[in-house]
C-alpha cells in the first residue's frame, strides 16, 4: 500500500525511479508514509470548484418560481441586463459587484409600483460548507435572501444599505446532505432596493462583512459591521430620527418620530413620538405605541428629530417642536421647488424638551420653545463638555432664509436656557435654499483620542441621495470644523448617532423610510484610539474591594510612616522602620484620615452637589487641630473671609503648602475613571485651604485614586495624575521630572531622589519652611509619592517603605501612595501583615468622625454610586456598575510665588528696633501686651512676613509699609489652631523698605521676620 501511489505518478511507458533518503526508512512506517505521500509523491490538491447553483445568465428565472401578484410582478418580467442596462443608471444609481449579464433587481429600476412578492428556487442538496451569493440591498426586514430547508427558513441575509453587490453567504456545513431552497423576499410595497446574483456552494467561507463597501465608505477612522434588526415599525409607517438610551436600571428605551407613509411628504401630519423598550440594546424589543403627541398648550405643531439621553436619575428628550411647515411640499416637487419655494411659509422653528423618570410619563421643559432660530433648527445632539452642556443643531449662516447651511452651536448650564449661539461649521459653496449638494441633518460630536469627530450629512448628489451618505470630519476643538481641510471620510448611513452598548462596543443606529424599523451595527475603531465616550465596568465587588483597598491602604501607610514624620528633612531616612499589624491601630487618630471624614460627612449630609459653603463650615467648625495652611484657612474663614478667598496667598502665605493634597483622597475614591468630577471637587474644596500649585497637589492625587480603578500600571496612574494639571504649573514640571528620571534610572530610587533634591527642594515659602530643611511643599512631598509608586512597582510593602524613606511628611506620603496603590490592587490583594490588624478595629471610630472603617467604606461606596449616576453612568440591577470614560481637562494655570526666601531675620537683629513694653518671650521672639508698643524693621525685597504665635486673646497691631497704613497684624485665633502667618505683604517694588508695628492692645509675639528678594 506505501508504494502504490508511487507507481501512480508514472508518466507513459518510461518508469522513472525517484530518490528515497535512506534515513526515511528507520521512521516508523506512519511517518514514512506521510513523508512520501505529502512531499515527494502526491501533487498538491486542487481547491474544489464552488458549484454554481443560479446565475441568471440564461436571461430568464429558470430554477425559480414567482409568488406574487402576476399582473405587476416584483421581480419584472426577466431578470435584469446588467451589462447592458447599468449604464441607463449610473449616473443615477451606480453600483458595482454583479456577476456576469444578468441579475435579479427591484427597486428604483423597476417603477409602476411592483407588489410584494417572492422568489423560490428549485431544491439542490447543500454538498459543500458554504453558500455564497453577490447581494446588496437596504436594510429593511422585508427585504432579504433565506435558506429553508422543509419549509423552515434556517439562514437569513438582510440587506446593509448598500449599492454595491458583494460577497456574501453562510456556514452551512451542519446542513450537508440536506435538500434545501432558496427564497428572495420583497415583502413590502415600500419603495426599496434589492440586487442579488451568482448563488453557487463553496469550500471558501464568504469575507467579513463591513456594513458599507470600500466604494461607499473612505472613513478608515470607524467601520461598522452587519447590520442587525433590532424592532419593526407599525404596519404602515415607519420610524424617523431614532433615537436609543439606557436609564439607571439598564432598561433601554427608543423614542422615534413615528410617520405614516402616506403622510411622508406631510411635515406638519407628524406628531406622535412613540416609544420602545427592551433589557439590551438587541433586545428583544417591545414596542409601547405613542408616548408624546404635540400639544398646542406647550406652544408645539408637531415632534420631529427627537434626541434622548440620561441624566441624575431622568430621561431628557430634545425635538423640534413647533415652526410653520412647508407649503407645496409633495412628492411631485419636493425636490425641484424645495422647502423654501414660492409661498412657502417655513420657519422660524423652535427647540423644545421634556424629561421623564419612566419613559412614558413627560414633563415639558421651559414654557414653549427653549429658543428659536430662522430659517430652521433641526435635528438636535445634547452633550456635555465640561462644566457646561452643548447643543449641536442643523441650522444656517447667516441665519436668514437665504443663509448657507451649517452645523450651529448652544450651550447651557441647566438644559433649559441656551446662549451664546456659534456655526460649529458651515457650507461656503452652497448657495441654493435646498441643498443640491449638502445638508447638515443630524450632526453627532464625540471625542475620539484627543480629537474630536462630527459626523454629518447628507449629501444629496446625484451619485448619493437615496441613502443619505454621510461625512466624517475630525477636529481638536468641538465647536469649529472645516468642511474642506477636516473632511476625513464618507460614509452611507441612515442618522449618525453612535451608542454605547454596554459591554465595551459602540454601535451605529439606522432608521428610516426604507429601513422597517430600527436597526444597528457594531462600530469598529482604530485600535490605537480609544473614544471618550465608552464606558468602563466594574462589579459591584470589584468597587467595593478597590474602595476598602483606598482607604486601608492610606492606614497601613501613615501608620508605618507615622514614627519618621520629619525626622529626615533632606535626606534619604535610613534608619530601621519596623511594622506589626496591630499598629495600625494609629490610623484612627491621624488627621490624613479624619480631615478627609469631615468633608465626606458633608456630602453624607447634603449630596455630592454640596455648595462649597458647607464644605468650609464643616472644615471652620471642626474639633481637631489644624496647621499650616488649614490652619490659616480656618482663621481667615472665622474673620468672615470667603472660602474662595481662605487658601489665597493674600491671606495664607501656606498657599502652596501639602494641605490639600493629604485631603483630597476621598475626592479621588468618589470618582472611579472619572477625572473631570475630580476637577470639579477639587475647584469646589482645594481653595478653602491652598492655592495654584497647592490645589494642583490634591488634583493630581485625587486624579491618581480615580485612574487607580482602571489601571494596573503605577507609571500610567502617575501619568494619569500628570494630565489632570495645567501643564505650564510647577507642580507638573516636578512630576515630569520625577517621570522622566524614573526613566532613565529605573532600578535606582535613590539617584532620582537625589535629583528631586538638587532641583526642587529648596525655596520653600512656607513661613516654617523658608531657609530651613524642613519642607512641607505639596511639590516635593507628591514628588516622593510617586517615587514610591513608581518604583514600588505594585509592591505594598516597598511602595509605603520608599514614600517614607523619602523624608520630610513621611507620613503623609506613605499614606497618599498606599491608598492609591490599595485601590489599584483592591483590598484582598494587599499583603495580610498590613490588613491583618483590621478586625479589631474596624468598628472603632476615627477621631472627630462618627465613621468607623466600615462606615466610611459604605460611605463612599453609595456617594461614589451616586456621582456615576449623575454623570450619565449606570448602576444596573445586576450590580454592575458602567462608569463613563473621561479625559481629563486641566484647570486653568494659576501660579504665585513670593519670591526667593533670602534672609530670617531674628528680634536680636540690628536691622529690628524695639520700643514700648517688649519683652523676650518665653518662645522665641519678642511679645507684648501693652498698647503703644513699638517695633521697625529695614528689610529689602519684594516680599516680607512676620512669624508670630496666635493665641485665643491675641491682639491687633497697625501695620505701616514705606509710611502707608496696611491692613491690621491679627494674632487672635481660635482654638486648636496653630498658625505663625502674623502678617504679610506680597508683590513689593524691588529695593529698600520700612516695616513699622505700633500694637493696638492684648497679646502681640513676633518670632522673626522672612525677607524674600
Amino acid at each position: 500500500m506505501l508504494f502504490r501511489p508511487y507507481a501512480r505518478f508514472r508518466r507513459g511507458s518510461r518508469k522513472r525511479a525517484l530518490p528515497i533518503d535512506t534515513k526515511l526508512m528507520r521512521l516508523p512506517i506512519f511517518t514514512l508514509s506521510t513523508a512520501l505521500l505529502g512531499s515527494f509523491i502526491l501533487p498538491a490538491q486542487p481547491r474544489p470548484v464552488d458549484r454554481v447553483l443560479f446565475d441568471f445568465e440564461s436571461g430568464t428565472y429558470q430554477g425559480w418560481t414567482y409568488e406574487g401578484d402576476s399582473a405587476k410582478p416584483t421581480f419584472g418580467a426577466a431578470p435584469f441586463h446588467a451589462s447592458v442596462e447599468v449604464k441607463k443608471f449610473r449616473e443615477d444609481r451606480d453600483f458595482t459587484g454583479w456577476h456576469g449579464d444578468w441579475m435579479v433587481i427591484i427597486g428604483d429600476t423597476r417603477h409602476g409600483g411592483a407588489a410584494p412578492g417572492r422568489l423560490i428556487s428549485d431544491e439542490f442538496v447543500i454538498d459543500r460548507p458554504f453558500l455564497l451569493f453577490q447581494f446588496g440591498a437596504e436594510a429593511h426586514p422585508a427585504v432579504r435572501v433565506g435558506l429553508e430547508v422543509q419549509g423552515k427558513e434556517v439562514r437569513k441575509a438582510y440587506g446593509n444599505n448598500s449599492y454595491d453587490m458583494r460577497t456574501r453567504g453562510w456556514d452551512v456545513s451542519t446542513l450537508q446532505g440536506r435538500k434545501a431552497r432558496l427564497v428572495i423576499h420583497a415583502e413590502s410595497s415600500d419603495d426599496m432596493l434589492l440586487r442579488a446574483d451568482y448563488f453557487r456552494l463553496s469550500s471558501t467561507p464568504p469575507p467579513p462583512l463591513d456594513a458599507f463597501s470600500p466604494s461607499e465608505q473612505e472613513s478608515d477612522f470607524l467601520r461598522t459591521g452587519e447590520l442587525q434588526f433590532l424592532v419593526a415599525a407599525p404596519k404602515g409607517a415607519f420610524f424617523e430620527y431614532s433615537t436609543v438610551v439606557r436609564d439607571g436600571a439598564g432598561k433601554w428605551h427608543l423614542f422615534a418620530q413615528l410617520v405614516q407613509h402616506q403622510d411622508r411628504y406631510k411635515p406638519g401630519n407628524h406628531k406622535q413620538i412613540v416609544h420602545a423598550t427592551a433589557p439590551a440594546l438587541t433586545g428583544p424589543w417591545t414596542y409601547h405605541g405613542p408616548v408624546l403627541t404635540a400639544d398646542s398648550a406647550a406652544g408645539e405643531d408637531f415632534l420631529w428629530h427627537p434626541y434622548a439621553f440620561f441624566h441624575q436619575g431622568r430621561i431628557y428628550l430634545f425635538y423640534v417642536g413647533s415652526g410653520k411647515p412647508w407649503q407645496g411640499w409633495d412628492k411631485n416637487n419636493r425636490w425641484r421647488e424645495g422647502y423654501f419655494g414660492p409661498g412657502s411659509t417655513q420657519g422660524p422653528f423652535g427647540i423644545h424638551a421634556a424629561s421623564s423618570t419612566d419613559g412614558v410619563t413627560w414633563e415639558r421643559l421651559g414654557n414653549g420653545p427653549l429658543f428659536t432660530d430662522n430659517p430652521f433648527a433641526f435635528t438636535p445632539f445634547v452633550m456635555r463638555q465640561g462644566e457646561q452642556w452643548v447643543m449641536y443643531y442643523g441650522g444656517a449662516e447667516p441665519a436668514d432664509i437665504l443663509g448657507k447651511h451649517a452645523v450651529v452651536a448652544r450651550t447651557s448650564k441647566d438644559l433649559v436656557h441656551w446662549e451664546n449661539r456659534q456655526v460649529v461649521m458651515a457650507d461656503l459653496t452652497n448657495t441654493t435654499p435646498w441643498p443640491e449638494h449638502s445638508f447638515f441633518h443630524d450632526p453627532f460630536v464625540f471625542r475620539y483620542g484627543s480629537s474630536y469627530f462630527l459626523l454629518a450629512g447628507p449629501i444629496n448628489n446625484s451619485n448619493q441621495s437615496r441613502f443619505h451618505y454621510r461625512r466624517i470630519y475630525r477636529s481638536s476643538d468641538p465647536l469649529r470644523f472645516s468642511m474642506a481641510a477636516d473632511l476625513k471620510g464618507v460614509f452611507a448611513e441612515g442618522g449618525p448617532k453612535l451608542v454605547d452598548a454596554g459591554n465595551g462596543t459602540s454601535w451605529l443606529l439606522h432608521s428610516s423610510r426604507y429601513s422597517g424599523g430600527l436597526w444597528a451595527g457594531p462600530v469598529r475603531f482604530r485600535q490605537e484610539l480609544k473614544p471618550e465616550y465608552t464606558k468602563r465596568r466594574l462589579t459591584r465587588k470589584q468597587l467595593e474591594d478597590k474602595v476598602r483597598g483606598g482607604w486601608a491602604g492610606q492606614m497601613a501607610g501613615v501608620s508605618y510612616g507615622a514614627p519618621t514624620e520629619f525626622k529626615a528633612n533632606g535626606r534619604i531616612n535610613s534608619s530601621e522602620l519596623t511594622w506589626s499589624p496591630d499598629r495600625i491601630s494609629n490610623a484612627l487618630g491621624q488627621d490624613d484620615l479624619y480631615v478627609d471624614m469631615t468633608f465626606s460627612q458633608v456630602i453624607d449630609r447634603y449630596g455630592i452637589d454640596a455648595p462649597v459653603e458647607r464644605f468650609a463650615e464643616a472644615f471652620r467648625d471642626s474639633q481637631y487641630t489644624l496647621w499650616h495652611a488649614n490652619a490659616a484657612a480656618r482663621r481667615n474663614l472665622a474673620r468672615g473671609i470667603p472660602p474662595s478667598l481662605s487658601g489665597h496667598p493674600r491671606y495664607n502665605m501656606h498657599a502652596n503648602d501639602i494641605d490639600f493634597q493629604i485631603e483630597a483622597d476621598f475626592i479621588g475614591l468618589l470618582a472611579p475613571g472619572m477625572p473631570r468630577q475630580v476637577l470639579q471637587y477639587c475647584r469646589r474644596i482645594g481653595p478653602i485651604m491652598n492655592y495654584g500649585d497647592g490645589i494642583y497637589g490634591g488634583l493630581f492625587i485625587a486624579s491618581m485614586y480615580s485612574a487607580a480603578y482602571f489601571e494596573s500600571d503605577p507609571r500610567r496612574v502617575v501619568e494619569a495624575g500628570l494630565a489632570a494639571l495645567p501643564p505650564g504649573s510647577q507642580y507638573a514640571a516636578v512630576i515630569r521630572d520625577v517621570l522622566a528620571w524614573h526613566k532613565q534610572n529605573p532600578e535606582d530610587w535613590k539617584k532620582a531622589w537625589q535629583l528631586i533634591e538638587e532641583k526642587w527642594d529648596k525655596d520653600d515659602p512656607c513661613p516654617k519652611g523658608a531657609l530651613d530643611p524642613y519642607n512641607i511643599d505639596a511639590k516635593i512631598n507628591g514628588a516622593y509619592v510617586a517615587l514610591g509608586l513608581l518604583y514600588g512597582n505594585r509592591d505594598f510593602t516597598r511602595t509605603v517603605e520608599i514614600a517614607t524613606r523619602a523624608g520630610q511628611d513621611s507620613d503623609c506620603n506613605p499614606a497618599t501612595a498606599g491608598g492609591i496603590l490599595g485601590v489599584m490592587l483592591g483590598f484582598q490583594a494587599i499583603p495580610p501583615e498590613w490588613t491583618s490588624g483590621l478586625p479589631a478595629i474596624r468598628d472603632k471610630k476615627f477621631s472627630y468622625t462618627d465613621y468607623s472603617f466600615e462606615d466610611i467604606v459604605r460611605s463612599t461606596i453609595d456617594n461614589a454610586l451616586r456621582l456615576v449616576s449623575a454623570n450619565g453612568g449606570l448602576v444596573l440591577n445586576t450590580g454592575d456598575i458602567e462608569i463613563p470614560l473621561q479625559l481629563p481637562v486641566p484647570p486653568p494655570l494659576e501660579q504665585w510665588n513670593p519670591g526667593t526666601p533670602t534672609a530670617r531675620i531674628q528680634p536680636d537683629d540690628p536691622r529690628w528696633t524695639w520700643s514700648g513694653g517688649w519683652r523676650r518671650a518665653e518662645e522665641p521672639g519678642q511679645t507684648t501686651v501693652e498698647k503703644g508698643s513699638e517695633a521697625t524693621l529695614h528689610f529689602e525685597g519684594k516680599a516680607i512676613l512676620l512669624r508670630g504665635r496666635m493665641y485665643e486673646d491675641g491682639g491687633q497691631a497697625e501695620v505701616f509699609l514705606d509710611g502707608r497704613k496696611m491692613p491690621n497684624a491679627d494674632a487672635k485665633v481660635g482654638p486648636r489652631t496653630r498658625d505663625d502667618d502674623l502678617w504679610h505683604a506680597l508683590n513689593l517694588p524691588p529695593g529698600k523698605h520700612v516695616l513699622k508695628v505700633r500694637t493696638l492692645g492684648g497679646r502681640i509675639t513676633i518670632a522673626s521676620a522672612v525677607e524674600y528678594r
